[in-house]
């Protein structure tokens, strides 16, 4: 297996920690007892420290008693009150669009609260809550935002970030962050239907109820395809939590999930190889119930030496500076465009990298924003 260095898949003391946070039982109570001997919990950082809420939550109902239990309850106290303040100013965001006829999916870690962690947002730490609206509407969904009071340093970025990106980050009133989305995942685009890649997501979403307002999540099969394309890359800010979210998403789903889709997805959306390895991942490291022949299905599907590079090159282009941006966009459009044919890709270029440096120059030039408006 690949090692959590190279790929942002968990190393073998975060791996202890989520088999301790997730499974039941003596392999918890024997993870747990193992990471004690190697880490102090005041050497934990960043991700695996967002964990311990989760961990707090199992250890108990294992009835482990442990001289870390009052820091650990207090640290769970912490995450719950912060949550159902976030909670509070997602409702009303919800309301506000429910009120303009916006359909809003949640995204990440709301959505994973109310259903795959059963409701106790204490376990589940969030910085900010993410919503997708359609493309068509999201103009009109950053209005209703600002006239709740939601801001954004970048406002002068917003005409070439509709136009040319997939989220718009506002910041609220009561210090928390909403990502704004109406293209789910840049990895996740449709090769030749970017504009309708987010329909089947759409269609195949469930209703569940926000704070007395009704809203929408991913299916399981797509919410686990998320989990695994999103997390275990150096930009998305969960390299150890996508773990959990991906067990509990398994957990909720049970015989519900529809391998056959997820496998679908992955191919059509060229996310098999990500797919195919946090799978893996889950079942070798975590113990998942995941079916042997959807893994070797995945690893069965034909893929481009384009998606294979693009693929190889995710973890350390977040290393590279401006030349790992430029690398990374180059990698980004050759496994986007795999299953084009030549001509398509090479007259689907100059399109293409206009857009994304119009981004960049949109977002750190002003001479260059004033120019391009």
């Amino acid at each position: 297996m690949m090692t959590g260095d190279a790929t942002f898949l968990p190393d073998e003391l975060q791996t202890l920690l989520l088999r301790a946070a997730l499974l039941r039982g003596s392999p918890a109570v024997d993870a747990w007892a193992r990471l004690g001997r190697q880490v102090d919990l005041e050497q934990l950082s960043g991700q695996a420290f967002r964990l311990l809420p989760l961990l707090c939550r199992n250890l108990l109902a294992l009835g482990v008693d442990d001289p870390d239990m009052d820091r650990l309850k207090g640290l769970y106290r912490r995450s719950w009150v912060k949550n159902q303040l976030l909670f509070w100013d997602l409702g009303q965001v919800l309301e506000a669009f429910r009120e303009s006829d916006i359909d809003t999916l949640l995204l990440k870690g709301s959505a994973l609260a109310v259903t795959c962690y059963g409701g106790d947002v204490g376990v589940r730490p969030m910085r900010d809550f993410d919503v997708l609206v359609r493309r068509e509407r999201a103009a009109q969904a950053i209005e209703v935002l600002e006239e709740l009071g939601w801001t954004s340093e970048r406002k002068h970025w917003l005409p070439f970030s509709l136009r040319y990106d997939r989220e718009f980050a506002l910041a609220g009133p009561n210090g928390f962050d909403c990502d704004l989305h109406w293209l789910l995942l840049e990895e996740l685009v449709l090769p030749d239907a970017r504009e309708r890649s987010n329909d089947e997501f759409w269609d195949a979403s469930e209703e569940v109820e926000v704070g007395g307002v009704t809203t929408r999540v991913l299916g399981p099969a797509d919410q686990l395809l998320h989990v695994c394309v999103h997390g275990p890359v150096w930009y998305s800010g969960a390299h150890v939590y996508w773990a959990a979210d991906a067990v509990k998403v398994l957990e909720r789903a049970g015989p519900r999930m529809d391998w056959d889709r997820l496998v679908g997805q992955a191919t059509r959306r060229s996310a098999q190889l990500p797919v195919r390895d946090a799978l893996r991942y889950l079942a070798g490291a975590l113990d998942a119930a995941i079916p042997h022949d959807v893994i070797d299905r995945l690893d069965r599907v034909p893929t481009s030496r384009r998606i294979e590079r693009a693929y190889r090159v995710r973890p350390v282009r977040g290393r590279w500076g401006r030349l790992g941006v430029a690398r990374g966009e180059i990698e980004g459009y050759l496994a986007m465009s795999a299953a084009w044919r030549p001509s398509q890709v090479i007259a689907g270029a100059p399109a293409y990298f206009a857009r994304r440096l119009r981004v960049w120059l949109a977002q750190h030039s002003p001479r260059a924003r004033a120019w391009l408006s």
